[in-house]
């Protein structure tokens, strides 16, 4: 198990490097496939430790970013996402939108936890699961199920990220991608300790080490290029 000091201390090296740049080159990242956590469970507890489900009650039918940001990530998809025939799209953690480029008509499938949200997605062809990860992590997917998935601005709020992750390596194809993207906003009080108490910098390797110790492979993380001071940070790797 790794210490958050040693987190700070390998994330450094990310500090100041240009946008597009994979920042895990030359980093050997650790890998357990036993183990579930890369910090202590601590680490991983909330200030706002009521039922994830009474605070995601109300629909929130807006985006929670800036334009910039989701001009960012749609830019990002166009080249990110393949569409065609017989992909099938898991939106992990999905809301009103989806941001994907036009032209990008495959079925999709989203996971969340608001339904009037989900329903409102025009981007979920395939329909959606209302579930709630915190409290039943187990996809009600069979293996290989999917050829893609996206998980943007999510993964700060897992509380077993290293589990959650294993569980999309089990749902998605041998070799399908996984695209976790986040910014620098949050609900603080229901995002992970760890990630409320990490620079942007951390994050990107914390989330890669989820990546990682769940089995994934040809890890790599970069900020998006955009005109933002708000930063947008991609970590891929192949299941």
């Amino acid at each position: 198990m790794l210490s958050m000091a040693a987190v700070r201390n390998a994330a450094k090296a990310f500090v100041g490097r240009p946008a597009g740049t994979n920042l895990l080159e030359g980093i050997d990242l650790p890998n357990s496939f036993k183990g579930k956590a890369v910090l202590d469970s601590d680490e991983y507890s909330k200030m706002d430790k009521k039922n994830d489900k009474v605070f995601y009650k109300r629909p929130r039918l807006e985006s929670h970013m800036s334009p910039e940001s989701l001009q960012a990530i749609t830019k990002y998809y166009e080249t990110a996402l393949k569409g065609g025939e017989g992909v099938k799209h898991l939106e992990m953690c999905a809301s009103a939108y989806s941001y994907f480029p036009k032209g990008y008509n495959v079925g999709c499938h989203g996971l969340g936890l608001n339904g009037e949200e989900l329903n409102a997605n025009k981007a979920l062809t395939d329909g959606y699961t209302v579930q709630n990860l915190n409290k039943v992590p187990v996809l009600d997917f069979a293996d290989d199920a999917f050829t893609v998935c996206t998980h943007v601005a999510s993964i700060e709020y897992l509380t077993d990220p290293v589990a959650h992750c294993k569980e999309l390596r089990r749902v998605l194809c041998p070799s399908a991608p996984l695209h976790v993207i986040f910014t620098n906003r949050a609900f603080w009080t229901k995002s992970t300790k760890v990630w409320a108490g990490a620079s942007h910098e951390e994050r990107i390797f914390l989330a890669a080490l989820y990546l990682s110790y769940a089995g994934f492979t040809d890890v790599k993380a970069f900020n998006l290029p955009q005109a933002d001071t708000e930063p947008v940070a991609v970590v891929t790797g192949s299941a």
